[in-house]
C-alpha cells in the first residue's frame, strides 16, 4: 500500500518535475533539429549564433540558477542599452568561446544581437534582421511578440515581455 509521507511526496514531485522537463527537452530538441536543418540549407548565421548563445545561457543557468543580469538591451552597438563586446555579462569565455558580433564594422546600433535579463527572465534577439519574414513564415514562435518582424530570437516565459 502507498503511504503518503514526506519521502514519497518528494519522489512524486521529482517524477513530475523530471517528466515535465523531459517532455520540454524532447520538444526543444525537435525544434532545434528543424532549426539546424534550416541553418544548414540557408547558411543562416543569425539563427546559428542565437542557438549557440541560448545553449550557453542554459549552461550558465544550470550552474547559477539565474541568467546573467543586466539593466537594458545590451549589445556590441546598442541603441537601447550598453554597447560592449561583453554584452552578456560573464557568459564568455566559460560558457561560449566568445559572444558573436553581427559585423565587426557595423556601426548601426539597430541591427545587432541584443540581450536583456533580470536574472529570472531573459530575452535574446537579433534586431532588424534581413531575413525576418522568412523566419516568421518558417518559425513563427521565434518572432518577438513585442516587436513583430523587427526582431526574433529566444526568451523564457519570464522574459517574453521584456
Amino acid at each position: 500500500m502507498f503511504k503518503l509521507n514526506l519521502e514519497n511526496l518528494f519522489y512524486l514531485f521529482l517524477v513530475l518535475v523530471l517528466g515535465y522537463n523531459s517532455f520540454m527537452l524532447l520538444d526543444r530538441t525537435f525544434e532545434e533539429r528543424r532549426i539546424a536543418a534550416f541553418i544548414d540549407s540557408n547558411h543562416d548565421h543569425y539563427l546559428f549564433d542565437l542557438l549557440s548563445i541560448r545553449k550557453a545561457l542554459d549552461r550558465y543557468y544550470i550552474e547559477h540558477l539565474s541568467y546573467p543580469k543586466n539593466k537594458s538591451f545590451d549589445g556590441v552597438q546598442s541603441c537601447w542599452g550598453e554597447s560592449t563586446p561583453n554584452w552578456i555579462p560573464d557568459l564568455a569565455p566559460k560558457y561560449i568561446e566568445k559572444l558573436p558580433n553581427i559585423n565587426h564594422k557595423n556601426s548601426n546600433c539597430g541591427n545587432q544581437y541584443l540581450y536583456k535579463s533580470n536574472g529570472k527572465g531573459y530575452k535574446l534577439i537579433v534586431h532588424f534582421p534581413e531575413d525576418c519574414e522568412e523566419i516568421k513564415r518558417d518559425f513563427p514562435s521565434l518572432i518577438d511578440p513585442n516587436r513583430d518582424c523587427f526582431a526574433y530570437g529566444y526568451w523564457n516565459d519570464d522574459g517574453k515581455n521584456l
